[in-house]
């Protein structure tokens, strides 16, 4: 039995050598060949590596190139005679052209003499007039009238010097007095108001033996009043002529003024 068993089982090993085709070609097996790329990149042993220098070689040193020395070329020189003379030119027509642009100053035509007080010293003075200007009428108009004359203590430089010198004046025995603390006349002191410049500068007098100087102004305000309308086409200047006010007459604070109508 043994040997029978033995012989079995190389049966079964012939057979299946055999089928399989071990030692043999088989015809019915499909081959295939692959093939690569050209570019295909290449695995590369160490031993193919090049070999690397220890130290790496020093760069060779650029040859020096000679620097030439640039010429400094020579600039023209502007001709000064020629540009001042440019510039005188440009001046004078900017300014001629500014002369000729600006507004001209427009003369008036008519004037008023006055104020006067009353019409009756109008009229009066209105027949005392040029013969020239027998088209000047008496007219009644608002203006700067002057009605009476201050007698005053001078501005003080602020509130508090004026202060000291209204009690200054009070320890002189000078009661009647007003501290102007606001307006134009802020830091002034009034010591009255007279109706003549006479009895104002009465006044003025006895201060100033006192040794206070005191000054006098005359005081203005904005009223009816009689003027005389005087049409005019020339200067002022000759209108004064023909007025008959001479310049002394014209400064004193009562006299009539020559002005432009408004």
């Amino acid at each position: 039995m043994k040997y029978v068993f033995y012989l079995l089982i190389l049966c079964n090993i012939v057979v299946y050598l055999w089928y399989t085709g071990v030692g043999r070609e088989r015809s019915d097996v499909v081959r295939y060949e692959l093939s690569l790329p050209a570019e295909s990149e290449r695995i590369a042993l160490i031993k193919e590596l090049p070999k690397i220098p220890k130290k790496a070689p020093e760069p060779e040193a650029a040859p020096k190139v000679e620097e030439i020395p640039q010429q400094p070329t020579e600039q023209p020189k502007p001709q000064e005679s020629l540009t001042s003379q440019a510039v005188n030119d440009s001046q004078a027509a900017a300014e001629q052209t500014q002369a000729e642009a600006a507004p001209k100053p427009s003369r008036p035509d008519c004037f008023v003499l006055g104020p006067y007080h009353s019409e009756s010293l109008a009229r009066k003075a209105l027949d005392g007039l040029n013969p020239r200007l027998e088209q000047a009428q008496v007219v009644t108009r608002y203006g700067d009238v002057e009605d009476g004359y201050w007698v005053l203590y001078p501005k003080a430089e602020n509130l508090d010097v004026a202060r000291a010198n209204r009690r200054m004046l009070m320890d002189k025995g000078i009661h009647d007095l007003w501290l102007f603390d606001k307006g134009e006349m802020q830091g002034a002191i009034s010591l009255g108001i007279y109706k003549t410049r006479q009895r104002a500068e009465g006044l003025q007098s006895k201060f100033r033996e006192q040794n206070i100087e005191v000054e006098v102004k005359p005081r203005t305000t904005r009223a009816k009043a009689s003027w005389i309308k005087i049409p005019w086409q020339g200067e002022q200047a000759e209108l004064d002529v023909l007025v008959g006010t001479s310049a002394s007459e014209r400064s004193e604070p009562q006299a009539p003024k020559l002005r432009p109508c408004d």
